[in-house]
């Protein structure tokens, strides 16, 4: 089963394997990020993967609060962000921005890693975001040929669709809620292939789609049929971004 963790080479199997994941990136901090619950600590390994650990402000100084896998991306979207928000599940690090990528080709909500240095940030605003997907499943097809062929359904996919599907709700059920919010499904053509290991092995593959390039990291596991450059993969995967610059304002 594919985890977020594992997604970006910092894979574990049980409690102590996590205790001892945060214990090592806290005594190896790259970078530390002050907002308002408190600090980020953010740790880069040398395989690109980055771990970012939530520090809350305590009595006594730091309580750790969660953690959030990300992973060093050279691709970068510009969009409009109509709203960031949290959930009742979230802590108060974690959130998500609702944004319209490009020109307004199509929506999509993305979890952002440093969520809570921008919640008091006023919106709509244009900004730029380094986004990534943590896959759930990676599907790959030789040529656009094979990606046609193997659709059996009554209704037909271009090779480059892009289904925000954690915008939506299925029939007679609940919208998603929380980071399935910014679970997406999409296909698009391969632009590059490389094989990474952390404390796991793990792919990343660069795949061109509607209106944007995203890095997608997967478990070498959950990777099925052929991924080759030039290629199309079928991908299901969460959205994850850090938020570069923007024209933001910060409400009073």
């Amino acid at each position: 089963m594919a985890s977020n963790l594992g997604s970006v080479g910092l894979g574990i199997e049980t409690e102590e394997d996590y205790r001892e994941l945060v214990d090592g990136a806290l005594a190896r901090v790259s970078e530390e990020i002050a907002c308002p619950p408190g600090l980020y600590a953010v740790t880069c390994y040398d395989h690109g993967g980055e771990l970012w650990v939530h520090l809350a402000t305590g009595d006594d100084g730091f309580v750790i609060d969660g953690v959030t896998p990300f992973h060093r991306t050279e691709n970068v979207i510009p969009l409009r962000i109509d709203e960031l928000g949290q959930h009742d599940d979230d802590n108060p690090f974690e959130g998500r921005c609702y944004a319209w990528v490009g020109n307004e080709d199509h929506p999509f909500s993305c979890e952002l890693v440093d969520y809570a240095v921008h919640a008091a940030t006023e919106t709509p605003l244009q900004a730029r975001l380094a986004v990534i997907g943590l896959a759930h499943s990676v599907t790959g097809f030789e040529d656009e040929a094979a990606f046609t062929a193997a659709q059996d359904g009554e209704m037909t996919f271009a090779p480059n669709f892009f289904i925000p599907t954690g915008l939506f709700a299925p029939e007679d059920d609940e919208a998603p809620t929380g980071s399935d919010r910014s679970m997406v499904w999409f296909a698009g053509t391969v632009r590059k292939i490389a094989e990474h290991r952390g404390r796991t092995a793990y792919r990343q593959i660069s795949v061109e789609s509607l209106a944007a390039t995203y890095d997608v990291f997967a478990e070498a596991d959950i990777v099925t049929g052929p991924v080759v450059v030039g290629g199309i993969v079928e991908v299901s995967c969460r959205l994850f971004g850090r938020l570069l610059d923007s024209d933001a304002k910060g409400r009073a």
